[in-house]
């Protein structure tokens, strides 16, 4: 004689699937670190926020959170980009008009 599924084998299935501690991990994603004005330090290389709120009709001087070099940046070099794994979760600084 062969044993008998239990009858509830079909919700336990269905439970698993949506209270999966698997679930948390793929829900759980870090937020984007895009950045709508971006510069890319001339001495470590890395990519930091521009203190900007707009593009600037000329040059800006920035300093690196990470390495604290100040530096000049044309327009040119200011685009919309990913930050810096290496700046941790800090946020980029808003500008006050």
């Amino acid at each position: 004689m062969r044993p008998r599924a239990p009858k509830f084998t079909g919700r336990l299935i269905w439970i698993f699937a949506f209270c999966s501690p698997i679930l948390t991990v793929v829900f759980n994603l870090p937020e984007s670190r895009q950045c709508d004005f971006t510069i890319r330090c001339k001495k470590c290389g890395e990519n930091i926020p521009a203190p900007v709120g707009t593009i600037p009709d000329s040059w800006i001087v920035a300093r690196c959170p990470l390495c604290g070099e100040i530096r000049h940046y044309l327009p040119s070099e200011i685009f919309r980009g990913k930050l810096s794994y290496k700046l941790g979760s800090r946020t980029p600084r808003l500008v006050v008009p």
